[in-house]
């Protein structure tokens, strides 16, 4: 047996009262935007966080470059690099040079560290001997896990690398501000 189709007036559901649609456009459209809000928010805060990291990268390398110029001041009149009197001071000296530098230390051709100023730290071999890697040639910075990693070679002549500078800091400072800013952003706009 075939049902009959509904009529025009059963077909059509009743229309909800205008306070009641209102409030439900009200509803969606306060989601959509703190939808966008925090997308934005959360673009913003990884764009900063390239910003700060190329800042305090800028920084570790401005230090690295400085004690790297001693030292080599030092190595062009004669002095071997594993013979270094005040050396410690020196490189105590890189670490005022900003309060995010954790550490900073000197290794001979081989990767050997002569002086850090972690002194657990001398006569550990770093990771990677960096003379095998052509981006040394100039100094550069990487990233390794939570820790950047400034690297700048020592000479005594133009092309004679005898030893290695390298200085670090941690990701911590920059992740520790990057979410005070987004508990403070989710703060303001809950």
């Amino acid at each position: 047996m075939r049902r009959a189709p509904p009529s025009i007036r059963e077909s059509l559901r009743p229309l909800p009262s205008p306070k009641k649609f209102q409030a439900q456009t009200t509803r969606e459209a306060l989601v959509i935007l703190c939808t966008a809000l925090l997308l934005r928010s959360f673009r913003r805060l990884a764009a900063l966080e390239k910003i700060y990291a190329a800042a305090l990268i800028s920084t570790s390398e401005v230090a690295a470059k400085s004690l790297q110029q001693k030292i080599e001041t030092a190595l062009k009149f004669g002095k071997p690099l594993g013979r270094f009197t005040g050396m410690d001071r020196l490189l105590a000296d890189g670490l005022e040079f900003s309060p995010e530098i954790t550490g900073a230390g000197v290794a001979d051709r081989d990767g050997w560290i002569l002086y850090h100023t972690d002194p657990a730290r001398v006569g550990q071999r770093l990771p990677a001997p960096p003379f095998l890697h052509a981006s040394s040639a100039a100094g550069a910075t990487r990233r390794s896990g939570e820790v950047y990693i400034t690297t700048m070679p020592l000479r005594r002549q133009a092309h004679d690398p005898v030893g290695l500078l390298h200085i670090t800091f941690s990701r911590s400072p920059l992740q520790s501000r990057l979410k005070n800013m987004a508990l403070q952003t989710l703060g303001d706009l809950v």
